[in-house]
Formats: structure tokens, C-alpha cells, sequence
């Protein structure tokens, strides 16, 4: 559901001039204060002191942020603390990636066909799957608090682990059994690639152009699968459709996209 700030009611905004702490979507404190003129003085939120997020990233306030820096050349902090709720999303988060990742393998798709036809294993694809613990997952963005506990439902499956990380880390650590700073070679180890990479600055597009090129296949084996369970704006939707027209990746298992909701016209 889109959120309209513009039909606010009276009473909510009565009740905002009052409010000292807020609890909400980014998003909907983002699209309210789109239209306040000065972020330090705040009109619609004249009282407003702390800002609980329901969510672990925050970047469409930052985004809004950058918008006004960009447009008068310098950004004005908002006039309260804002906080993000984190440390609660990874078991979550690692279950909906192992649960695709056993999906896409073990072909349940094919098989529920197959099912509805009361065909039996007439998808013969479905007899052809490779185990876990014969395969590596590589997690961009790994070594944090989501990557992290994805990293140690897969160990628990036998699957070698590869973190990408902009900065070094130890190795191994929890959840990882090789860490990288190398995107390249972090790309082409994985079997199947996740990212959990937040929206900032050095992310954005990060895996745009021909960056996926690299998880191709060498030696004739098979391309990866690419899930992303981060911020949609790691990579164009162009570009991951390219990457899947040129067999960069054999699939896309998407939770996010760069432009959301996705359009009913998408290819994707």
C-alpha cells in the first residue's frame, strides 16, 4: 500500500503537533516530511523528539536528506533522535533464504505443477538437484547482523560461506567461512549470491553495468542465483534483467526492487 501524505486528516495532523515520540514506517516519516521547508523547524511535527523506525534501515530519510543538500547545497539535520530497530530481522530474514534456496534447488515449483495435474514427476527436472553442502553461498554485505545469522542457517546445511565486506575482517568468523573485500572474487565463489547491502552512497548501483558478469560460470559449470533481501537500489533493474538475458545468473529470487511497487509492466 502506497502512503499518501497529502491526505493526512485534520485530527492526525492534530495529533502530530502534540506528538513528542513517534513510531513509524521510514518511508511514511520520509513522505510527511517531504513537505516541511526547514528540517531543523519542524511544522508538522513541532514537538517531536525521538523517532522510533519499525524497520532496521532508515534510508529514505537520508535520501530526503540528500535531496535537500543536493537542491541548496547543504543538508539541515531533523530537530530529533532518530533510532532504527535492528538485531531482530536476521532469523527471519535467513529463513526466507534458505526456504528459497531449498526451493529453487529441490524444483518445488515443477513439482507443485506436477501435482496439479495429478502428473507424476512429469517434470523430470525435478529428479535433479544438487545438495547443500556440495554448494557455496556468497553474502554481500555478510559479516553484519543479517548476514550473519544467514550465514549460519546455511553453514547448518553444510554450505561454505563467502562474505563480501567493504573493510577487512577476521576470518572465519560466525556465519562465514572466508571473508572478502574483493567483489569480484567474492562473486564468482558463490552458488548462489545473496546481497543484504543497506542504500547508502558506495552501495547504490554497486552491481550495475556488467558487475555480475563476473558470477558467470567458468569451465562450463553453472551460473549462479542471485537473491536480494538488502535495498532494491543495488542494482538497475535494466542491468539485472540484462544480467539474466546474457546468463550472467541463471535466476533472480527478489524480495526488493529499485522501484517499488514493482510495475505490472516490469519484466521481472
Amino acid at each position: 500500500m502506497n502512503f499518501e501524505a497529502d491526505k493526512l486528516s485534520n485530527e492526525s495532523r492534530r495529533i502530530f503537533q502534540n506528538t513528542e515520540i513517534l513510531i513509524t514506517e521510514p518511508a511514511v516519516l520520509a513522505a510527511i516530511l517531504q513537505k516541511e521547508t526547514n528540517m531543523a523547524r519542524l511544522e508538522t511535527f513541532p514537538r517531536l523528539k525521538w523517532c522510533q523506525s519499525t524497520y532496521a534501515g532508515v534510508d529514505p530519510l537520508f535520501r530526503l536528506l540528500d535531496e535537500r543538500k543536493g537542491s541548496t547545497g547543504t543538508a539541515t539535520n531533523p530537530s530529533f533522535t532518530l533510532t532504527r530497530f535492528a538485531g531482530k530481522f536476521g532469523p527471519p530474514i535467513a529463513e526466507w533464504c534458505l526456504a528459497r534456496i531449498i526451493a529453487h534447488e529441490r524444483k518445488f515449483a515443477a513439482s507443485a505443477a506436477d501435482q496439479k495435474i495429478k502428473g507424476w514427476a512429469i517434470s523430470r527436472e525435478v529428479t535433479e538437484y544438487r545438495y547443500l553442502s556440495d554448494l557455496t553461498l556468497t553474502i554481500l554485505g555478510g559479516c553484519g547482523d543479517i548476514g550473519s545469522c544467514i550465514g549460519r542457517a546455511a553453514q547448518a546445511f553444510g554450505m561454505k560461506v563467502v562474505a563480501y565486506s567493504r573493510t577487512s575482517r577476521p576470518s572465519p568468523g560466525p556465519g562465514w567461512n572466508e571473508v572478502s573485500t574483493d567483489l569480484t572474487h567474492a562473486l564468482q565463489q558463490g552458488d548462489y549470491i545473496v546481497s543484504v547491502l543497506p542504500s547508502t552512497p558506495e552501495t547504490r548501483g554497486l552491481l550495475s553495468g556488467d558487475v555480475l558478469r563476473a558470477a558467470a560460470s567458468k569451465n562450463g559449470g553453472q551460473s549462479p542465483v542471485f537473491l536480494n533481501v538488502g535495498r532494491g537500489d543495488v542494482v538497475a533493474e535494466q542491468r539485472l534483467v540484462k544480467a539474466l538475458d546474457e546468463e550472467f545468473i541463471t535466476g533472480a529470487i527478489l524480495d526488493v526492487f529499485s522501484v517499488e511497487p514493482l510495475s505490472p509492466q516490469s519484466p521481472l
